[in-house]
Order: C-alpha cells, then sequence, then structure tokens
C-alpha cells in the first residue's frame, strides 16, 4: 500500500475543511500545514493554538509517519494522544495510542474518527 497515497486519501478531505492545506510527503511521511493565526483564530482552546507570535506567517504542522506497521502522529511536535489528553478527550487518546502497532488502514480509519472530536473540543 502507498503510504501517502493512501494517507492523503482519508485525510484530505477531512483536515483540509478545517483549514490545513492537502497533504504532502513521500514514501514514510505526509505533512499538513495550516496558518497559525487562522487556525488559532478557529480552534483556540487547541493546546498548540497562540504558540507563536501573530502576523509572522508560521504554521501549526500535522505530521503522519510511517511507523511500521501503523503511523505516529504528531501535532505542532506534540504527539497527538498527549493533545487529546489535554483536552480531556481520554477515550479518543486512548484509541490512538495503538495506532503505531495498528495496519495502516485500521490507523488511518481511528484518525478520520477521532480528528473530528479533536476540532469540535478545540472551537470556542
Amino acid at each position: 500500500m502507498d503510504f501517502a497515497a493512501a494517507t492523503t486519501a482519508a485525510l484530505d478531505g477531512l483536515l483540509t475543511q478545517e483549514g490545513f492545506m492537502a497533504g504532502q510527503g513521500g514514501e514514510a511521511e505526509v505533512i499538513y500545514c495550516a496558518s497559525h493565526d487562522e487556525l488559532s483564530d478557529r480552534f483556540p482552546r487547541l493546546p498548540q493554538a497562540n504558540a507563536q507570535p501573530r502576523g509572522i506567517g508560521c504554521c501549526i504542522d500535522l505530521v503522519i509517519d510511517l511507523h511500521e506497521p501503523g503511523v505516529q502522529v504528531v501535532l505542532e511536535g506534540e504527539p497527538l494522544p498527549r493533545t487529546l489528553r489535554a483536552l480531556h478527550l481520554d477515550e479518543a487518546a486512548q484509541s490512538l495510542d495503538g495506532v503505531g502497532t495498528m495496519p495502516l488502514a485500521a490507523a488511518l480509519e481511528s484518525l478520520v474518527d477521532v480528528l473530528p472530536q479533536l476540532f469540535r473540543a478545540s472551537r470556542p
């Protein structure tokens, strides 16, 4: 299975709808970038919101790395489960704790289920 193609097919629609650019990457990594200021305004409860100075063109990155057999997911330097726990989304975080050992398709399905919860919890 082509990692980048499978990842972008599963996540581009969801993430671009929330303000990220389409995923870019290669064999073992896909990066989604969003404007720091715009994402901070849209999701002010996100722990990574307003972490950089405004107006300088910074991005918030969601990085998905191939971690055989599954993936590792980091949002602006923090493992996604840690971000979820900071938002009191413990069950969602727990469901992602094992994405590094899941087959890629199952890991991507878990992300498709969890990411909308992250965005809902981060809105004003």
